[in-house]
């Protein structure tokens, strides 16, 4: 009698188990790639073609054109893409409030990289971080560019500060 409920057991555990289905492989998912950002200045709203830099971090190499780079100079006192810019900045205190903590910057780098692809995605400009390392530099054709001093030694951001335009543009 043992012997039976032994076997009716092991019969029992068996089909629980699919003991006649030979075993499945594991499912493999590949991971799906990462897609490769577009680079600032080449992307969504920009298109157009890559410009020589004009500008003299240094200051104005001999020949070149007077002005605080180079080919720039302040032209007025608000800029072009002001509205733009300021746009830009509240959209990126919205999407990524951790980069902030009220008026003060957390993240600079994060802050000028997010503040170009806001300009990028939403308003179609053409804008690169840095050009100075404290600015974004911003256009939509290739006749001028303007530089927008966006963060403050201080740590506070500027909303925005525009700095300069460069005739041609910069970048």
């Amino acid at each position: 009698m043992r012997r039976a409920w032994i076997a009716a057991t092991v019969i029992v555990v068996a089909v629980a188990c699919g003991g006649d289905k030979a075993p499945t492989a594991p499912v493999v998912v590949a991971p799906t790639p990462t897609p490769t950002p577009t680079p600032l200045g080449l992307g969504l709203g920009c298109g157009l073609p890559v410009m020589a830099e004009c500008g003299q971090v240094g200051g104005p190499a001999e020949g070149s054109p007077p002005g605080v780079y180079g080919c720039c100079t302040k032209e007025g006192s608000d800029g072009s893409f002001r509205d733009r810019i300021g746009a830009a900045i509240t959209r990126l205190q919205a999407e990524q409030p951790a980069l902030f903590n009220g008026d003060r910057v957390l993240d600079r780098e994060a802050y000028q990289l997010g503040v170009a692809r806001i300009l990028e995605r939403d308003f179609r400009l053409c804008a690169k971080p840095g050009l100075p390392g404290d600015e974004v530099a911003v256009k939509d054709s290739n006749t001028f560019s303007e530089q927008y001093d966006i963060y403050e030694s201080n740590g506070r951001l500027r909303y925005p500060g525009y700095a300069v335009t460069c005739r041609p543009a910069r970048f």
